[in-house]
């Protein structure tokens, strides 16, 4: 007795369909991890002079006012549409140029989000900065009054005592941080697969996951394959 067993032909236009499939969504993927990941900026603060005040900043002075309102600044992010875990590549550490200078850097997905999320923290470490600052401005000014109610001092020590009262009352007219801000740089597109996607309409868009970009050109692929196999029986039934 002779067993029959079929073995079924799969036809060439499935295979191409199938080929078409992995083509573009090999193509989508290779685009995907050709693009940058993320984008850096960043910013060099430098201590200034208020008036009377001699204040100094450091990288651990800075770290401190982050971590003191990071719960506030996490929320804002959060409000924003920001990742407040982007929090976590903060980086603030010293420069050769311009002396005494601290840079501040951030990295995000795209350079418009570096650049917001850069604002933002020095937003937020400023406005803390400028609250202690004021608090010890203040707390100077009652300790210089008090000295010059209750003391004789000699007049050259109680000019110098009214000349630091009044610096300190001017300087609390409009409290200020300890640091200003130099120039801003933000990281720029430069690979060719980013030069491409910035040349489309709209805002520049974030690098998506490779897995993600492989099912959506697996799905254009598929597409293209159906849209084809209808062409051509349209065209045979004509």
């Amino acid at each position: 007795m002779r067993v029959a067993i079929g073995v079924s032909r799969v036809s060439p236009s499935r295979i191409a369909a199938a080929l078409l499939v992995l083509a573009v969504g090999a193509v989508a993927v290779a685009f995907t991890l050709s693009r940058q990941a993320e984008y850096r900026a960043s910013v060099s603060v430098v201590a200034v002079e208020r008036g009377v005040l001699r204040p100094a900043v450091g990288p651990a002075y800075l770290r401190d006012r982050l971590a003191a309102g990071g719960a506030e600044l996490a929320t804002r992010l959060e409000r924003d549409g920001i990742d407040p875990g982007l929090l976590g590549g903060v980086r603030i550490a010293p420069v050769e140029r311009p002396a005494g200078a601290i840079a501040i850097s951030v990295v995000a997905a795209t350079p418009a989000r570096a650049r917001e999320l850069l604002r933002l923290v020095v937003l937020q470490i400023d406005a803390l900065s400028a609250a202690e600052l004021e608090r010890l401005a203040r707390r100077r000014l009652r300790a210089v009054d008090v000295e010059l109610a209750t003391t004789a001092a000699a007049p050259p020590g109680r000019l110098a005592l009214r000349r630091e009262a009044r610096g300190l009352r001017r300087y609390l007219e409009q409290p200020r941080s300890r640091f200003g801000a130099l120039q801003v740089t933000v990281e720029r597109p430069r690979r060719w697969a980013d030069r491409v996607a910035r040349s489309l309409p709209g805002a520049f868009p974030a690098r998506p996951s490779p897995v993600w970009a492989a099912i959506a050109g697996a799905l254009v692929g598929a597409a293209l394959a159906l849209g084809g196999a209808l062409l051509r029986r349209r065209g045979w039934a004509a």
